[in-house]
């Protein structure tokens, strides 16, 4: 029953990673998406005077991508917020410190774990001991 409490609770903090991934996804997306107007309101700047219907309807369409994926990023930052507070509190539920700070670093900061092991000066085994009883703590709560 362990390995399987040690992998719900690694799902569950692993959310936040995956929705911050997402949130820069939909990030680079928008950039992208910026890109494509200003590229379309240059050549349009340029045409002046031309055929002023010629290249609007891609524009105008590419406007709205951006809004429509701003909006979806927003609530999606928002959760990622409230996901955060809770695992942060969670974790602060975890009795021994180390282990806090270990699954801070991992869940939260996103570290792997080498880092880990040289920021907290600890050796691999002892990091692996801490991650795997601090699960276990996680596991027990949610």
């Amino acid at each position: 029953m362990k390995k399987a409490d040690i992998q719900r609770a690694k799902d569950y903090l692993k959310q936040y990673a995956r929705l911050k991934e997402q949130i820069q996804c939909e990030q680079d997306h928008i950039a992208a998406l910026r890109s494509i107007v200003e590229n379309v309101t240059t050549h349009l700047s340029f045409t002046a005077g031309r055929n002023p219907s010629k290249g609007k309807g891609n524009f105008e369409g590419t406007m709205v991508d951006i809004v429509v994926e701003e909006r979806k990023t927003e609530e999606r930052i928002s959760r990622l917020g409230e996901l955060q507070i809770a695992i942060e509190n969670l974790i602060q539920q975890v009795s021994d410190e180390k282990q806090q700070t270990l699954l801070r670093y991992r869940y939260i900061n996103g570290m792997p774990f080498e880092e880990i092991i040289d920021e907290m000066e600890i050796s691999p085994s002892f990091a692996y001991k801490l991650h795997r009883l601090g699960l276990l703590e996680i596991a027990e709560k949610i």
